[in-house]
């Protein structure tokens, strides 16, 4: 998901941004489904960002290795991934790689 700079000081506008994990904790809709919702709450448009940007919940591949072929990965953290033997070590690759350029 992409957040155009409208949107996010729409949010610190009404104040959402200022104690996000109470308002998110205020209700069980899942943010994927809450933050488009609150957008068009507010007036604005969501639009798919396919024309410039790739996202997926589950990698077609192991995202490994995309920085070097010019892409720009972002791994989103989540805790505690059950049955998954894969999320540590590609964790682990991307937090050598953070480390290594500091």
């Amino acid at each position: 998901m992409t957040l155009t700079r409208s949107y996010i000081e729409t949010l610190r506008e009404y104040g959402i941004l200022k104690d996000y994990p109470a308002v998110v904790a205020s209700n069980f809709m899942a943010d994927d489904y809450f933050v488009p919702l609150l957008a068009r709450t507010f007036g604005l448009e969501v639009v798919e960002c396919k024309d410039f940007a790739y996202c997926t919940w589950k990698m077609a591949k192991d995202p490994r290795g995309l920085e070097k072929q010019g892409y720009l990965v972002t791994h989103p953290t989540k805790g505690g991934v059950k049955g998954s033997n894969i999320e540590p070590q590609i964790r682990a690759y991307f937090q050598e790689r953070r480390h290594r350029k500091q």
